[in-house]
């Protein structure tokens, strides 16, 4: 594959791929990813994938952030939010990525422009296998495994996944992450 630069990151995706299906294979079995978790600036790895994606085309941004040090499993949470993100942009058109860190905590908000969820929708978003009456067709593709994966993803670092409905218009999908113990006051 060329270019070369091209060639690694496809090496890299399809690593972390692997890496994935194990850590989910590994969950189910024991409840434990084996992934080690890492002392990371979350809004480097958010402005990585933003970065990922509009080299590609997609219509992903990532605001400027603070740093926002957590302890991660980096793979786990670029699963997680790569879920949202492609969610953001198959029903709302697009997504903008933030960071916001205050009072011990990091949210990582992942918007869209897009028509939101019905309250019925929003109350068994998460639940597996469950698809919003928009996405039940093969052109939008997926097996409503998306939100249930992040939401298990948060929690496996201590946090949450947060969804609701914007102001007006559009989508907000936030995991809300514990800071380092160093980055706390």
């Amino acid at each position: 594959m060329e270019p070369e630069a091209e060639r690694q990151k496809a090496v890299r995706t399809i690593e972390e791929a692997s890496e994935l299906l194990e850590d989910i294979l590994e969950l189910s079995r024991q409840g434990k990813s084996r992934e080690p978790e890492r002392t990371v600036d979350v809004s480097m790895i958010v402005e990585d994938i933003a970065e990922d994606y509009s080299e590609t085309g997609a219509p992903v941004v990532a605001d400027e952030t603070e740093r926002a040090v957590a302890v991660v499993r980096p793979v786990l949470l670029r699963r997680a939010l790569r879920n949202l993100i492609d969610n953001a942009v198959t029903y709302g058109g697009n997504a903008r990525l933030t960071v916001e860190a205050a009072e011990g905590r990091i949210m990582i908000h992942v918007d869209d422009d897009g028509p939101g969820m019905s309250a019925e929708a929003l109350a068994s978003a998460t639940d597996p296998f469950y698809r919003g009456e928009a996405s039940r067709n093969r052109e939008t593709g997926g097996a409503g495994l998306g939100l249930t994966l992040a939401e298990a993803i948060a929690r496996a670092h201590g946090g949450a996944l947060v969804l609701e409905n914007r102001p007006g218009k559009g989508f907000r999908a936030t995991i809300d992450l514990p800071a380092a113990a160093s980055q706390r006051p």
